[in-house]
């Protein structure tokens, strides 16, 4: 049941893709990652690999441009004001430090606050369900996830103390006593949270703020973070997921423009976002937006790369490779060796 919005009070967050960058036509680049050596692929100690770059022609298009500064080794997204911490192709995830969180003054002599917090999620990005949490942190108030495309409660969480606690000022762990979290059940691209008070307090809090976030699951180092003043800004980190292209894969391969997958390649329909992804198929390695493609795994190079049994000879082939036993091995020189 969705909560009752009359006492719907603190936070708001819509990650909508109905914004001035995703409506707007991207251009995509002609792409010069043939030419090893043109394109800058490190900034720092960040690996840049395509279809993000830094260079004009270089990236797909312009969601994917780099910002790289190279006197401090830090890179960003050009279109959004993340600050890159890795990228990888293999998972399709961008990882950035920098997520704002909304910090809220809310005790029982501050009345009614309402706050709208939008971050931009950009055209090819989403909130990966298994690498983030929704996390709240304060006393007396409900949490809700909502789907705004079916209006739907995804998850909710509490965090009710008992009538006489004050909130610490520093937390070592979220476990439902002054914190609550929430997972995500869906990678989703348009949600809200909505906190609803609860008035079960009787004391005022003693840090006379709240603080509601995104945030990768793994970090959840509260015990560094003093929320003593609602006037600082807090940064978390948060791990999205990508995407490439607007349309199927089906739709994308009847343009020569529009497809990017290389050779080796399968592509995957994106349902969070209308888009794609590329992947290596079987027995091939590397990254499947370059226009090479995957290439063949040896197999046989590295043990655990097959189960030939003792007694056997590892073979390798295109994609994939086959267990020839040494018998039948040495039969087939001797008959190559007589002819």
């Amino acid at each position: 049941m969705a909560p009752d919005h009359r006492f719907l009070l603190a936070f708001l967050i819509i990650c909508s893709s109905s914004t001035l960058l995703q409506a707007a036509e991207i251009k995509k680049e002609p792409s010069m990652v043939m030419a090893s050596g043109e394109c800058q692929r490190k900034c720092g100690d960040i690996e840049v690999p395509y279809p993000f770059g830094m260079s004009k022609g270089c990236y797909l298009d312009e969601t994917f441009r780099i910002i790289c500064n190279d006197s401090t080794g830090s890179a960003s997204l050009a279109l959004l004001d993340w600050e890159v911490e890795s990228i990888n192709v293999s998972t399709h995830t961008l990882r950035h430090k920098n997520f704002r969180g909304v910090t809220l003054p809310f005790n029982r002599s501050g009345g009614p606050y309402v706050s709208t917090f939008r971050p931009v999620l950009g055209q090819h990005y989403s909130i990966s369900k298994a690498m983030n949490q929704f996390v709240a942190i304060g006393c007396d108030f409900l949490a809700y996830l909502i789907d705004e495309d079916t209006s739907k409660v995804q998850g909710s969480c509490s965090s009710l103390c008992n009538p006489n606690d004050t909130v610490p000022l520093q937390l070592s762990s979220c476990s439902g006593l002054f914190c609550c979290e929430i997972s995500f059940p869906e990678t989703l691209r348009n949600l809200s949270v909505w906190v609803q008070r609860t008035d079960y307090m009787t004391k005022d809090w003693e840090n006379q703020c709240g603080f509601f976030t995104f945030v990768e699951k793994d970090f959840l180092s509260l015990n560094n973070m003093k929320f003593s003043t609602c006037n600082e800004s807090y940064v978390v980190p948060m791990i999205h997921e990508w995407a490439v292209g607007n349309t199927s894969c089906n739709k994308a391969r009847e343009s020569t423009d529009e497809y990017v997958c290389g050779q080796n390649t399968r592509c995957i329909d994106y349902y969070p976002a209308q888009g794609y992804r590329c992947g290596c198929n079987n027995g091939f390695r590397g990254n499947p937006y370059l226009p090479q493609g995957c290439q063949d795994v040896d197999e046989c190079s590295n043990p655990e790369d097959n189960n030939c049994p003792v007694k056997t000879h590892c073979v390798n082939t295109e994609g994939s490779y086959y267990c020839l036993p040494i018998r039948t091995r040495m039969l087939e020189l001797s008959i190559t060796l007589g002819n």
